[in-house]
């Protein structure tokens, strides 16, 4: 059985990303995903090797590491 996955959009963008490029983008609903993946839950890059990953275990740790995301999805 495949793990419950999310993809979740990056927390910045590069300068030539502008507003009406992420007009697409529904609100992001960190409760919901986390109480839809479970806890604890990973959260990493695509494809980083082992950077950047972190094993979480609360929406208040979700969402530190989150905003610390900076450009990475």
């Amino acid at each position: 059985m495949e793990p419950k996955t999310v993809v979740l959009p990056n927390r910045s963008y590069v300068d030539d990303v502008t507003a009406e490029s992420l007009r697409n983008l529904w609100p992001t609903d960190f409760s919901m995903y986390l109480d839809y993946v479970g806890c604890p839950c990973i959260i990493s890059p695509p494809s980083r090797g082992w950077k950047n990953v972190h094993k979480i275990h609360s929406l208040d740790e979700l969402l530190h590491h989150y905003n610390e995301s900076g450009t990475l999805t």
